[in-house]
């Protein structure tokens, strides 16, 4: 009988706007699955965001990781369904790591993509990445609603 590692699983999308396939729950769980089903790592338990802040949830698996030291992995599926900002992404690892936990995407889940320093660099420069492309498109949602905006104010005579 194969001895799995367990993992947790943590999965985040917006509610309410157009999310892409990739940020979907499905999409997500999917991905999560066939990856932790490639390493023999058992999904013990699903945490999901809908929608709201994040941080009362990953305290809740904080506080189940406590509970059960068998647990070695966080995974999601993408680094930034984590955070969206590098520096809160790095705050939540060191926090899981304290607990012997290892925070991992679904694409690095491999043992030997474990800690490498080629592999932390590339999830901080993806983490980096990501929240500079969130950030421009918060700008320019924030840019056209501005226009919009002003294009409804009548003109004055």
């Amino acid at each position: 009988m194969e001895n799995k590692q367990k993992a947790v699983a943590y999965l985040r999308a917006a509610t309410g706007t157009k999310i892409s396939d990739s940020e979907s729950v499905a999409m997500q769980k999917r991905h999560i699955f066939k990856a932790a089903e490639r390493q023999s790592i058992e999904i013990v338990r699903w945490f999901e965001v809908l929608g709201q802040e994040p941080q009362e949830t990953l305290n809740e698996i904080i506080a189940y990781c406590k509970a059960d030291p068998e647990i070695k992995y966080l995974i999601v599926a993408y680094p930034d369904r984590l955070a969206r900002s590098a520096r809160t992404y790095l705050y939540w690892r060191v926090a899981f790591e304290e607990l012997g936990v290892d925070v991992r995407s679904a694409d690095n889940l491999s043992a030997t993509a474990a800690n490498s320093p080629m592999n932390n660099f590339m999830e901080l420069l993806m983490m980096a990445a990501q929240e500079f492309d969130h950030e421009q498109r918060s700008k320019a949602i924030r840019d056209g609603l501005q226009r919009k905006k002003s294009l409804e104010q009548p003109m004055e005579k």
